[in-house]
């Protein structure tokens, strides 16, 4: 759903109009992952010190349908009940105000660390983010917390009381720091591009010397990321938060930034030196395609995408006999996309696979090819009495090996049969025994067959100049797909078309054109016009005039001659 907002202000005496689009998605409750983010104890970037800084990473998690949330009142066992990941940052060190309000000194209960142990057993999955030791003081220290918790729930992880330091390689402060040491071989480094790097700002280094062995609660920790052979750390405090002489705490290539840890009851700890989801690390938007992210905007899509509710595959023909609303995901290949801007329909593709075929809408991404494995995510729907899928998520599977998809051939009696055929990429042949018009315009003509069997070729479009040649067709193979109406021209219940839009082509107001072509036997390919909804065409008097300009007709042997805005 899109939602068009105009906002009117007064900007220093002079009148302003802003516009803007909110896109809207539906997800069925059953899609959804659920993130808890501590912010009960004025955590670092959430709630406390660099306050109010999540924002990139919780609408990086609604675009997968996961639900991040901070939570500032008491997080229990039943927050956590459905949570697929706990978010926990240092808590506050010191009194202080930042973007989310004021914080002060906070400490994690042992209710709390019993709480999130019993989670972990349950086979939850932690993130722990540290910071230097720099913002520690004598009544709080990052390392004293967030090692009590790492200890508390099995992980043999810890962090350093201390801050990564790199005079050579750096981001203009040694304390700016951005990693290219990253392993590869992890699923969560999956994506990395050469050129990427980890960005982490003031952080501590993560202690894993002691994390290679199995214990009845984890496995061995792999690192993610490390720092360069310039990197080390130095104590800027001492343990009880007292300054320190800042001498060197991990020499230097020994400096590990970021590493996880699986448990044995099925989830993963994961441990870094910063709090590397924050908004200065990742984007929920990357500013152009030539930018590469940070490293951190890789991982924790990958960490996320482990979290995403996965739906089962389910046969169209199931999918196409299921009640309205019901979630599915399919797997099949496009019988009709995107690539081709000739046969392109408005925001949608047809998907098919071994037992049948669905319109899957909207989707409007180009591109797509004929013959394109695909993986698509909806609830089941109709336009006009044609069973669809609403679009909530796709992945394209295969885009290199092409399957090839060819019509089925079907008689005239057939492809009326929506209820058995409904869907599917056809051929059929037949004699053109009628035609009907909208004012000059073709929209609908019949096929005959020698049963006298008829199918209606529902257009949706304007044919101007041709309408006389059409009566002169004599035979005609006709390719596409099988869609059904709600009320049909010569009382059929079928109808062999493009897909019809929600804008009926009797209001005739901001119309844009988009061209499909049905491939006729013995004669060129027919161009035939549909309308979609469109802007910036107010300033047309009458929209028909439009259609007179765009569509300029030729001779019969040479088909349409369609023109562009």
């Amino acid at each position: 759903m899109e939602i068009n907002v105009v906002v009117k202000a007064s900007l220093n005496g002079v009148e302003k109009v802003y516009n803007d689009v909110l896109k809207l998605s539906y997800v069925d409750n059953s899609m959804v992952s659920h993130v808890v983010i501590d912010g009960t104890h004025y955590n670092d970037y959430v709630t406390g010190y660099y306050g109010d800084n999540v924002d990139s990473f919780i609408s990086i998690a609604a675009d997968k349908n996961i639900k991040a949330k901070v939570v500032t009142d008491k997080i229990t066992a039943d927050t956590l009940k459905d949570a697929a990941i706990l978010v926990v940052s240092a808590p506050a060190k010191k009194t202080g105000t930042a973007n989310a309000g004021d914080y002060t000194v906070s400490h994690f209960e042992d209710s709390f660390l019993e709480t999130v142990k019993e989670y972990v057993e349950n086979g939850g999955t932690v993130i722990v983010c540290g910071l230097a030791d720099y913002q520690d003081t004598a009544s709080g220290q990052t390392a004293t917390e967030t090692n009590k918790l790492l200890e508390a729930i099995g992980a043999t992880i810890r962090m350093n009381s201390d801050e990564a330091y790199d005079e050579v390689n750096n981001g203009g402060q040694p304390y700016r720091l951005y990693y290219k040491n990253v392993n590869t071989s992890s699923p969560y480094l999956k994506g990395f591009k050469e050129g990427q790097t980890y960005s982490a700002y003031s952080g501590c280094t993560v202690d894993i010397t002691n994390a290679t062995e199995e214990t009845d609660s984890v496995y061995p920790a792999q690192w993610l990321v490390k720092g360069f052979d310039t990197t080390y750390s130095i104590d800027c405090k001492t343990d009880s938060g007292e300054k320190a002489d800042s001498s060197v705490y991990v020499e230097k290539g020994n400096v590990v930034a970021l590493a996880s840890q699986k448990t044995k009851f099925g989830g993963e700890i994961f441990v870094g030196g910063s709090v590397f989801m924050s908004n200065f690390e990742v984007k929920a938007e990357i500013d152009n395609n030539d930018s590469l992210p940070y490293a951190n905007y890789t991982i924790i899509n990958n960490i996320l995408d482990a979290k995403k509710v996965e739906i089962e595959a389910t046969d169209i023909a199931k999918v196409r006999k299921a009640e309205m609303g019901d979630v599915f995901a399919i797997e099949g290949y496009v019988a009709n996309g995107t690539a081709n801007e000739n046969t392109t329909f408005f925001d949608t593709i047809y998907v098919q696979d071994a037992t049948g075929s669905i319109t899957v809408f909207p989707f409007a991404t180009a591109g797509v090819k004929n013959g394109t494995k695909i993986r698509v995510v909806g609830y089941v729907d109709a336009y006009q009495g044609d069973k669809e899928l609403q679009l909530v998520s796709y992945e394209i599977l295969d885009d290199k090996n092409l399957a090839t998809i060819k019509p089925t051939h079907m008689s005239v009696a057939d492809s009326m049969d929506y209820d058995k055929n409904g869907g599917k990429l056809i051929e059929v042949t037949g004699k053109v025994s009628a035609v009907e018009k909208d004012g000059d315009a073709v929209s609908e003509f019949w096929l005959t067959d020698d049963n006298g069997n008829e199918a209606a070729i529902f257009i949706d479009g304007y044919i101007n100049g041709i309408t006389e040649s059409c009566q002169c067709f004599i035979h005609r193979i006709v390719y596409d797909l099988i869609y059904q109406m709600v009320k049909s021209p010569r009382r059929r219940t079928s109808n062999v078309h493009s897909r019809s839009f929600s804008y009926s082509l009797k209001s005739l107001q901001n119309l844009d054109l988009i061209c499909i072509i049905f491939c006729a036997h013995e004669v060129p390919p027919l161009v035939f016009a549909l309308y979609r909804s469109f802007n910036n065409l107010k300033n047309l008097v009458h929209p028909e005039f439009a259609v007179y300009k765009l569509i300029q007709p030729r001779t019969c042997d040479q088909g349409l001659n369609v023109g562009n805005f």
